[in-house]
């Protein structure tokens, strides 16, 4: 089990302060947005990646995963490519790729073949880089936007050529049990996602970790029943500042390594 922390709420730190603040929090690396304002970008990546790459490696931090931005979903998109290269070039195993958004009154299987050519045009880019790209199961007006979402646009691809990143906050708000989610996307499964929602209102958010709806423990003997060994990418997705957002993320990792050695890691 490889715990990283995901970047997207650090985008005001530089290279060398991010890796401090994640080793300092206790993770193996980074989940790594590369995204618009972030030290490493669509932009720089070819660049920037490498020397943030060794600076991190010298901290004995990896790079787990790279999250690319939420509107990359085609392969032939200019950033794609350099995206892929960089990664491969430095031996970043999984992209996070963006969403297929439903647009009310459109013929849902006919997106899906659409969603699914798109999807092989990734899964070739990433065959000639040696990485692997994921797509996300996000609650909301998505395509995948649960497990058994997501197996409509998998069914019958290679799961060496594309993967499964199941989401324990966003299965929860869609209501699809931890196990069974599992199941469904098994041969496909590379990475999970890690936070906690609850409701308040008609609203949803996310809170720190305990405090929501999700059973951790349970999450843990699950992911340990199957011998997984993927990224598991926590989002601390928090709106509050920097200072914030690190103390809360050590609580977090306090309570998560709590719940995985209740689970048997």
């Amino acid at each position: 089990m490889q715990l990283v922390m995901f970047t997207k709420m650090l985008a005001k730190l530089d290279v060398r302060r991010l890796g401090e603040t994640v080793k300092e929090l206790g993770f193996a690396g980074m989940d790594l947005a590369v995204r618009p304002g972030h030290p490493v970008n669509p932009e720089n990546v070819e660049t920037a990646l490498p020397k943030a790459i060794e600076v991190w490696s010298g901290m004995g931090l990896v790079v787990g995963m790279v999250t690319t931005d939420t509107s990359l979903v085609d392969s032939r998109a200019a950033e794609a490519e350099r995206v892929f290269a960089a990664c491969g070039n430095r031996g970043v195993k999984y992209i996070k790729l963006g969403y297929y958004t439903w647009k009310p009154g459109e013929n849902y299987w006919h997106r899906v073949g659409e969603i699914r050519r798109l999807l092989d045009g990734f899964a070739e880019l990433g065959a000639k880089h040696g990485v692997l790209p994921c797509y996300h199961t996000h609650s909301g007006t998505f395509y995948g936007s649960n497990a058994a979402g997501l197996m409509h646009l998998f069914k019958d691809m290679d799961p060496k050529h594309i993967g499964a990143y199941i989401d324990t906050a966003h299965l929860k708000l869609n209501g699809e049990p931890f196990d069974m989610a599992i199941e469904m996307v098994r041969p496909y499964l590379r990475v999970v996602g890690i936070k906690d929602p609850r409701y308040a209102g008609r609203k949803r958010e996310i809170v720190p970790l305990g405090d929501g709806l999700v059973d951790f423990v349970d999450v843990g003997r699950q992911l340990k029943a199957i011998k997984f060994q993927g990224p598991l990418t926590l989002h601390s997705e928090y709106h509050m500042d920097t200072d914030g957002i690190i103390k809360t993320t050590r609580q977090d990792m306090k309570r998560f390594k709590g719940w995985m050695k209740e689970a048997g890691w």
